[in-house]
């Protein structure tokens, strides 16, 4: 009788999107603090590849773009990992808090003239967002959710 009572709270729990709802933020934080490692990571590759070049800031930009890009794909797909969820839903998660993360590094970093026009740069900031999305559906359906099997 117990039994059947605790597995009644969990299903009502359930959101619509497959989630628990109290584990949604716990979940896309943890998936976006992973994303920013990554991130961090790959920049210092990038910086490392352009420093051993003939001239570093010809590859800086180039690079750190490339960085980014790949920072989005892959914390899309960490994020539906983590989160198994909506692919959709953990993509655009990650891809917000991503993109939030650039803005305020933007005010409070040191100013520099802008690389590219406004409109170039909200485009590359709508394809972090893409990227981020094709990475959770990518990881959704390289990794489909286990059912779990029933025991008799």
């Amino acid at each position: 009788m117990k039994a059947t009572s605790n597995a009644r709270q969990k299903a009502s729990q359930k959101t619509p999107t497959g989630g628990m709802s109290g584990a949604f933020l716990p979940h896309i934080l943890k998936s976006a603090g992973i994303t920013v490692l990554l991130g961090l990571f790959l920049l210092l590759i990038g910086t490392l590849i352009a420093y051993f070049t003939a001239d570093p800031a010809q590859w800086a930009a180039p690079l750190g773009w490339f960085a980014s890009a790949l920072t989005a794909f892959f914390g899309g797909w960490i994020a539906v990992r983590i989160h198994k969820s909506s692919a959709l839903l953990c993509g655009l998660c990650n891809g917000l808090l991503m993109v939030a993360l650039f803005f305020l590094c933007s005010l409070f970093g040191e100013y520099c003239p802008p690389v590219h026009s406004t409109t170039v740069s909200l485009l590359l900031r709508a394809g972090f967002l893409l990227l981020s999305i094709l990475g959770a559906i990518v990881g959704r359906n390289l990794h489909p959710p286990q059912k779990k099997r029933r025991h008799h």
